[in-house]
């Protein structure tokens, strides 16, 4: 996962926010923070 993903990733578990994305490499979390897949 590059930094940037990263960095996306800690803000929306922070805020208990729901992240949203197209890209794949947000797979990588699991379930330990909500994410919303947009087409890509």
């Amino acid at each position: 996962m590059y930094y940037a993903d990263s960095f996306a990733a800690a803000l929306a578990m922070e805020h208990k926010a729901t992240l949203v994305t197209s890209d794949s490499d947000f797979r990588k979390l699991g379930h330990s923070s909500p994410v919303l897949w947009l087409k890509s």
